[in-house]
């Protein structure tokens, strides 16, 4: 140990005292004011119309706090539209979890509405569990715990877990969604999104021809009766019967929608199967018409009878249909040189391009409950609002946010609600 002797202690004293009386002595030179360094302006296209935006309050640091708004204070707020998005200001941040804890997930869902939340969480030393918000009311609907693996080895990309169209249920798995096997117990189930309980387990999925698959995604009928998963079925040994196929070698994988009544979990049959890995997103129209998915480099609308009706070009494309109409955005495109988003109308076939906005759209657009509104978050953070008719660029958030996952109106249309990446929540409205 260092032990200073008297001389060292003798100097200490000194520069104190010079200190004390050099700090009397001397006049702290004091700005008037502080100004904040100006934000860089964001690119924005020269041939599409900019709605003025709110300065930011760069002094702003937004903290969870512990009384959501509720929805007795919702009346408060008018609903969002076109011509008051300019008027919108950050209101409040919220914590998921009730004690304030930071929430581990990759997957997730809305319900059409933006009221619900599900969340697949995943912890060290508790498992993984579904976790049930209702964002209105600031509270946790239900948990459902399932194996500890299922929720931390899967990409934030899929889309197994899914509410039904009117958020009274979910699809999800009870064990890792890259080792089910088909004539196991059941593992793909459908819970009550208030209890936790759950109604039935895809019990059929015995009778789908190969006995280890993945589940990529799944979509509610608009009636809520039946559902659709989108499987891939593995390559593997060529049986006997099979040696002319790939020179007796190898069965090649494919990709195939299954159908499964929700209430039994009884099989229904097989709606289509695609060779190679190719099917990426699948959703019912919302008139119940049509079921739409994406194969190879086009989006393809088969009606229900299993007739293809329509076909667009779309990469890699994700898809979410208007909760009043048969009209479907979709995202396309895999890198930020080939992004672009379509309006698609599946009463007449047309379709158009949105207008471009700040930043670039990866994700999938979330629609507003009247439909009038389409909203989406960039790769490096801006949420932009866009009319859900015309595809006019009308609106971008005045802060942006690297760490969110995605953003959805809430609160019946009267807020916007951005989700982070640790469970917390950043909410926008019209005062």
């Amino acid at each position: 140990m260092f032990c200073p002797c008297r001389k060292i202690k003798s100097f200490i004293y000194i520069i104190l005292f010079l200190s004390v009386l050099l700090a009397g002595c001397s006049a702290a030179v004091v700005p008037e004011s502080a100004e904040t360094p100006a934000e860089t302006a964001k690119p924005v296209p020269s041939d599409t119309p900019v709605a003025p935006s709110p300065v930011p309050n760069k002094t702003r640091t937004p903290r969870p706090t512990d009384q959501p708004i509720g929805p007795d204070n919702l009346i408060d707020y008018p609903l969002l539209a076109s011509d008051n998005l300019a008027e919108m200001v950050f209101l409040e941040a919220r914590t998921l979890d009730p004690e304030g804890s930071e929430l581990n997930f990759h997957v997730f869902d809305w319900s059409n509405d933006g009221s619900l939340l599900v969340i697949c969480s995943y912890a060290s030393n508790s498992g993984s569990s579904y976790q049930i918000y209702d964002l209105v009311e600031g509270s946790k609907l239900s948990e459902v715990e399932i194996d500890e693996n299922a929720c931390d080895r899967v990409h934030r990309s899929e889309n197994w877990l899914k509410f039904s169209r009117d958020g009274k249920t979910f699809l999800g798995i009870t064990r890792s969604v890259y080792d089910i096997v088909a004539n196991s117990d059941s593992q793909i189930g459908i819970f009550n999104s208030t209890t936790g309980e759950q109604i039935s387990g895809l019990e059929g999925l015995s009778k789908l021809p190969e006995e280890e698959f993945s589940l990529y995604a799944a979509a509610f009928s608009s009636q809520g009766t039946r559902l659709a998963i989108l499987v891939y079925e593995h390559a593997r040994p060529a049986s006997t019967e099979d040696a002319n196929v790939q020179g007796g070698a190898w069965i090649e994988p494919a990709s195939l929608i299954e159908l499964f009544d929700v209430e039994s979990g009884d099989h229904w049959g097989s709606f289509h199967k695609q060779k190679f890995w190719s099917a990426v997103d699948l959703e019912y129209s919302t008139e119940g018409e049509y079921l739409v998915f994406g194969v190879g480099e086009s989006v393809q609308a088969w009606s229900v009878d299993g007739v293809m009706t329509y076909e667009i070009g779309c990469i890699f494309p994700q898809i979410t249909f208007s909760p009043t109409s048969e009209v479907a955005a979709l995202t396309c495109g895999y890198s930020k040189d080939n992004l672009y988003h379509l309006l698609w109308d599946l009463k007449t076939g047309h379709s158009f391009q949105i207008a471009e906005a700040p930043g670039l759209y990866s994700q999938e657009l979330r629609y507003s409950q009247d439909g009038r509104l389409l909203i989406g978050l960039s790769d490096t953070g801006e949420v932009s609002i866009w009319h859900a008719e015309s595809g006019e660029y009308l609106f971008t958030l005045p802060d942006t946010y690297p760490t969110a996952v995605d953003a959805h109106f809430t609160g019946d249309g009267r807020l916007v609600a951005v989700l982070l990446e640790d469970g917390s929540m950043e909410l926008y409205g019209v005062k």
